[in-house]
């Protein structure tokens, strides 16, 4: 059997964020002859972190090999803790062409050891610990094949450059048109504002309200 143009591997931590695993798989599966797969540390069905969405997924140990390898964010702290999946992790990022993540996914390839002097997104939300990575502004941070988009809504962003080294800019783009992601006609209902704009006391309002529903416990455990 023909081996796909494009392999993209979608790992899923246990409680993985739907939006950021679920929108750049939209992306990517309009990519001619592309293959997505979800990978996890045991295989078998993982819930999203509102329990909305449970997908199925394969082992990431059976995972031959991967284009794209990409990390949502999730209860990554589970997985991190395993030496054997860490060592899969770096296995896949040696063949693959682009490694990337999502928010606070990137606490798998950081916990690999792979983001030593690699420019990331800063994520405004939950901070990643140091890794030896350096953070930088911006939705989404391109560092060779690393590429890391620092929130959810920006995974949209980061899938599309992604299929844009797959695809002629003309179809990325037809892609961005097919999806109704053009901010110029579908404006959200409060205006946007530069990062800086946005106070702590609005970021304490969000986090309270993250709080009180099922990802709470996930956010403890990513700052205890």
């Amino acid at each position: 059997m023909k081996r796909p143009e494009l392999v993209v591997v979608v790992y899923l931590p246990p409680a993985f964020s739907a939006f950021e695993a679920v929108a750049p798989y939209e992306v990517l599966s309009l990519v001619p002859d592309s293959e997505i797969v979800f990978a996890s540390r045991t295989g078998g069905l993982v819930s999203s972190d509102t329990g909305m969405v449970r997908l199925d997924s394969v082992p990431l140990s059976d995972v031959t090999g991967a284009d794209v390898l990409y990390v949502p964010g999730g209860a990554i702290l589970i997985d991190t803790g395993h030496p054997e999946l860490l060592e899969e992790f770096r296995r896949l990022d040696r063949g693959s062409e682009y490694t990337s993540w999502a928010c606070v996914g990137g606490w798998l390839p950081g916990a690999a050891g792979l983001l030593s002097g690699i420019r990331v997104a800063d994520d405004n939300g939950v901070p990643m610990p140091a890794f030896g990575q350096v953070k930088v502004p911006g939705r989404v941070v391109v560092d060779g094949k690393y590429v890391s988009a620092g929130n959810t809504a920006s995974t949209i962003d980061l899938a599309l450059l992604l299929a844009s080294k797959y695809v002629e800019a003309e179809d990325a783009r037809a892609i961005q048109v097919g999806m109704e992601y053009d901010l110029d006609l579908f404006r959200p209902p409060f205006a946007p504002r530069p990062t800086q704009a946005v106070t702590p006391a609005e970021r304490d309002r969000f986090l309270s309200l993250v709080m009180r529903g099922s990802r709470g416990k996930i956010v403890e455990s990513l700052t205890s």
